[in-house]
């Protein structure tokens, strides 16, 4: 028999039920749910290549990359078109490829920031838009916090109501600096010949290895009663070109008078000449890369020949070789044979020369095709060292370390 008591617990009970699927309603929307493994993006599987524009933006539509294709390799606007780093925008693409749906979430845009994945007009909005073009029609994703126990991301899609948990930390970068190609060029240390540094105000330093494979830079012209804090003191400058990379780029422009230009060379060639100044607590320089022919021919090292028989061929040939070819062999060749054998034993005794310096060639005219046209910002430990005076060299004279003291 139902009592009034029981009629009152099952009301409560009914409402409690009904207030837990409309909360459990907004969570999933049951006619909006995606399916678990279904790709993030199916379009991209058979496109990715196709795709030719990528657009990152955070917080209040504030836009930290404009990533674009052209022809080979990936560029950012909002550096004048300088070479993006495209480890980066394959590895965002990969996992934009590969991001598999773990689990609906959330469609209730009420619980959107917890995810990250809010609209990012807010000004406090956590997540990034991520937008993709040349795929049809655009793709766009908004990706929020990452979920380590799920070893996955919280997303959601453009014109879903719903977010979602996809497989994979899928984390793109806030600072726009790291979706540039850092790398400005590496010259290795060994390969220095020969570094001169010219100051605004005149002064000159320079260094100079004589023959391969020294170990030390020479500093030339130390003046007279004073000594060098170190033999090694000046290897630093040679090593300055040694994995050198960016800061910051700009596209060239004006360039102060008062300057000071560095030149290195190599032994194989190669003039890289810098010039480098102070700006507003950070150092600039551009780059100006040429090959010259009659450095490198001055310290060229031609590669050994060796014959390919080995020290004991003619010993291997046994002494019936000769006896083996028949008393007709000679015979069997035609009147012109002897000709054509002596006009192939000169082919082959002078073969056609070839540019002993192509690598280096090219290695120049590479390096010239990057750096043309930019002003970089670069290390400040590196601009001390292409701004590096005599004087820093040396060591104090006697009484000056107590007077400065």
């Amino acid at each position: 028999m139902i009592t009034g008591r029981n009629l009152g617990l099952l009301g409560v009970g009914t409402v409690v039920v009904l207030a837990l699927a409309f909360w459990l309603g907004g969570l999933r929307s049951p006619g909006q749910l995606a399916k678990q493994h279904d790709l993030l993006f199916p379009q991209l599987t058979d496109a990715v290549d196709s795709i030719s524009g990528i657009t990152l933006t955070t917080a209040g539509g504030e836009i930290i990359a404009t990533l674009e294709k052209r022809e080979d390799r990936w560029t950012i606007a909002e550096k004048d078109g300088y070479h993006a780093n495209d480890a980066a925008v394959r590895k965002l693409l990969i996992q934009l490829t590969d991001a598999k749906v773990l689990e609906t979430k959330t469609s209730n845009p009420d619980l959107y920031a917890r995810l990250g994945v809010e609209d990012i007009s807010g000004e406090d909005a956590g997540g990034m838009q991520v937008t993709l073009d040349g795929a049809g029609e655009p793709l766009s994703v908004i990706v929020g916090r990452t979920a380590p126990q799920a070893n996955g991301t919280f997303v959601r899609r453009s014109g879903d109501d719903f977010s979602l948990l996809v497989g994979g930390h899928i984390s793109p970068s806030r600072t726009p600096s790291l979706w540039l190609d850092k790398a400005i060029m590496d010259i290795a240390a060994q390969r220095v010949h020969q570094v001169v540094i010219r100051q605004p105000d005149g002064e000159t330093l320079e260094l100079i290895k004589g023959v391969r494979g020294q170990t030390d830079q020479v500093v030339l012209d130390v003046p007279e009663g004073r000594e060098l804090q170190s033999p090694v003191s000046a290897n630093s400058i040679g090593g300055t070109l040694g994995g050198l990379r960016l800061e910051d780029v700009r596209a060239g422009g004006d360039v102060p008078e008062d300057v000071t230009v560095t030149e290195f060379t190599t032994f194989d060639g190669l003039v890289i000449t810098i010039r480098s100044w102070d700006e507003d607590e950070m150092a600039m320089a551009v780059f100006n890369v040429a090959f010259d022919e009659e450095l490198a021919q001055r310290f060229h090292e031609p590669v050994k020949e060796t014959s390919a028989d080995g020290p004991g061929d003619d010993q291997a040939d046994g002494p019936d070789d000769d006896q083996a070819d028949g008393p007709d062999d000679d015979a069997a060749d035609g009147p012109g044979d002897d000709q054509a054998d002596d006009e192939e034993s000169s082919q082959a005794a002078d073969p056609e020369p070839e540019d002993s310096f192509a690598k280096s060639r090219q290695e120049a005219d590479d390096l010239q095709a990057r750096v043309a046209g930019w002003i970089y910002e670069i290390p400040l430990f590196k601009r001390s060292h292409l701004n590096k005076r005599m004087d820093a060299l040396l060591k104090p004279l006697p009484g000056e370390t107590d007077s400065e003291e």
